[in-house]
């Protein structure tokens, strides 16, 4: 036999809030509009099914305006739009250096209050820091993406066989 919960029932499950039933995946990735694999972490944040997801996109660390010219400063924008349209809440974290650790102060404020299902990290860094904040934060599911397997030593023989 089913049973279906109450709103209040519903709310107290992790990723989940009482004014959004939706479940919460928060994506983990040092820069958007830079490369490949922030591409396809962003893409993966924007075609979540938005009736059942609320997505975040955590970006670590941006450029200043004058860092980024031409190209990549529109591919950025370009995707800072895309987030936006889609209904993907950006949280820039704008860190500079690997131990400036205040600057993961938001995030980790976010995922306290908020307590996000998932934490989809991307990329070496982003994933060290998704386990470490993940696991220190009560986040139920870190998903460490990496997008460079392949190109390591060693791992061409693995695609021979």
């Amino acid at each position: 036999m089913i049973t279906r919960q109450s709103g209040t029932e519903r709310s107290k499950r992790v990723g989940r809030t009482s004014d959004d039933d939706r479940v919460h995946v928060v994506t983990l990735v040092e820069s958007i509009g830079s490369g490949g694999a922030e591409r396809v972490a962003l893409e993966i944040a924007v075609r979540l099914d938005a009736t059942r997801f609320r997505s975040t996109v955590c970006v670590t660390r941006i450029p200043h305006g004058r860092q980024m010219e031409g190209a990549a400063r529109e591919r950025r924008e370009a995707h800072e739009r895309l987030a936006a349209e889609s209904g993907v809440r950006v949280l820039a974290l704008g860190r500079r250096t690997t131990w400036q650790l205040w600057t993961w102060l938001p995030l980790v404020s976010m995922l306290l209050r908020e307590r996000p299902a998932v934490i989809h990290g991307h990329m070496f860094g982003s994933n060290v820091w998704a386990v470490v904040i993940g696991r220190l934060t009560g986040v139920p599911c870190v998903v460490a993406h990496d997008h460079n397997a392949c190109d390591e030593p060693g791992h061409d023989d693995d695609l021979a066989a």
